[in-house]
This record gives structure tokens, sequence and C-alpha cells, in this order.
């Protein structure tokens, strides 16, 4: 996978895929013990009306300045907020998570017991790459590409967990289509990157909510998924147990 500064040449027929993550792939902070990818899908042709600008317009509503948008530090910052304004600027949110791009997302946490031949990150990868084949084999892309977010820490994980040649991306008609993946820094504020960290940030709150207990789904899950799914544009897996897929014995018998 390659490093760029900025979607350049972008072409109309690319299914665009942005994933961030949220959490710790090791669990490493007990006040968040959950792991998860998620992001958004659009095609090439139709990032800018769907990503682009709606981000963009969002960002002015919450008055957030020049620097890049973390999910995190949104929440945050509501706290100190008055109620009308903080109330607007969630409803900002909402409004943009009614725009028409696919999203999606895996989420699993500590206290799943994995098989020794596979981690957190590996699950997590291997339910993302579902996805996007559900996707692809949904329309007829000309290729994808895959973009994560660059950090020192999960770079290698993701080139371990995500090798393009073995993804297997077949179009609507059966045809076999090229995958690219790159690396974007965080400081380069791609809209697609920052709006797929804001999926993945509620999905992860979302694992965390039924972790605590606590029915259903949180507020921000329903608001960016729920509505989505009705229309087949969402598509999330929250891991709750892993299990070893062990081979049928095929056994003949003389009886």
């Amino acid at each position: 996978m390659s490093l760029i500064e900025e979607l350049l040449h972008c072409l109309p027929g690319t299914l665009l895929v942005f994933v961030d993550e949220t959490g710790h792939e090791d669990y490493a902070d007990p006040n968040y013990p959950v792991f998860g990818r998620g992001g958004c899908m659009v095609m090439g042709s139709e990032y800018n009306n769907r990503i682009v600008r709606p981000w963009k317009k969002m960002l002015q509503e919450i008055d957030w300045g020049d620097t890049p948008f973390h999910t995190s530090e949104f929440v945050q910052r509501l706290r100190s907020l008055d109620k009308a304004t903080c109330k607007a600027q969630i409803e900002s949110i909402n409004q943009l998570a009614r725009h028409g791009f696919y999203r999606f997302a895996v989420t699993t946490n500590s206290k799943i017991e994995f098989p020794s031949e596979v981690d957190g990150h590996a699950v997590v990868s291997g339910g993302l790459g579902n996805f996007v084949r559900r996707v692809v084999a949904s329309c007829n892309p000309s290729s994808v590409a895959v973009v994560f977010e660059d950090s020192e820490r999960t770079n290698r994980l993701v080139e371990r967990d995500f090798v393009l040649d073995n993804l297997g991306m077949y179009d609507l008609f059966g045809h076999e289509v090229s995958v690219d993946g790159y690396f974007c820094r965080k400081q380069q504020r791609m809209p697609g990157l920052e709006l797929a960290d804001l999926v993945a940030h509620t999905a992860g709150e979302n694992q965390r909510h039924a972790l605590r207990g606590k029915g259903g789904v949180s507020l921000s899950f329903k608001e960016l998924f729920r509505q989505a799914a009705a229309i087949g544009k969402a598509h999330y897996l929250r891991v709750d147990s892993v299990v070893r897929n062990e081979p049928r014995s095929n056994q003949s018998s003389d009886q």
C-alpha cells in the first residue's frame, strides 16, 4: 500500500472505501475495551456530492475550524456547550447521516476469547472485507480504492490482514475487480477519512453500550446506521464471540 496526500484523479467508476479504527487492537484502554474498524463507501462519481460537500457544510455549521476532525474531541466539546447549541450541532451530524453513502463497521471487545490463529484485528478485517465484497457484487465498479488512516501502530496490521491480491472482489457480472490500497495522514483532512472516523467511533460506542448491559442501541448509532440500513446503505457486525471453524470429516462407512 502506498501513502497518498490527497485523492487525485478519482475515476468516476472507482468504488472508494474509507476505513478508520476505534479503540486499540490489544484492548489496552480499560475504559474503552473495544476495537473495531468502520467507514464509508461511495462511487467516485458521487464522492463530491455525497461526502465532500455535505461534510464541509457540516464542519461549517459546527464551527469546527482548521484542525483535523476527531469524533472523540467533538463529543467532549459538546459537553461544554449550552443546550441549544449542543442540540443544533447534533442535528447537523444527523443531517449529514441522511446522505446516501454506504456506511459499515465491525466491532469486537476485550471479553472475546479468540482462537490461537486469529486476533481481534484479523476478525475485524475479515468482516470488513465481506462487507466490501457484498457492495462490489451489487454494482459494476471499474476498480476499488481502499484508503486507511496512516498509523505507525496499525499500518503493519492493515498490510497483514488486507492483502490486496487475495481480497477476491467480483462485480455484478462475475468479473474480478482490481483493488488498490492507500494510507493517508489525518493531517490531510480528507473528508472521506474524517467521515470514517465518525462512523467507526459511533460503532465503537454502540459496542461499549452493549458491554455496559444496556438494551437496544445507542442513540448516535440509531441515527447513523438504522435509517440507512432500511435502504440497504448500512452494514454492521458487533462481534461477541469467535469460534474455530473445524473442517468436517468425510469418513465413509461400509455399513
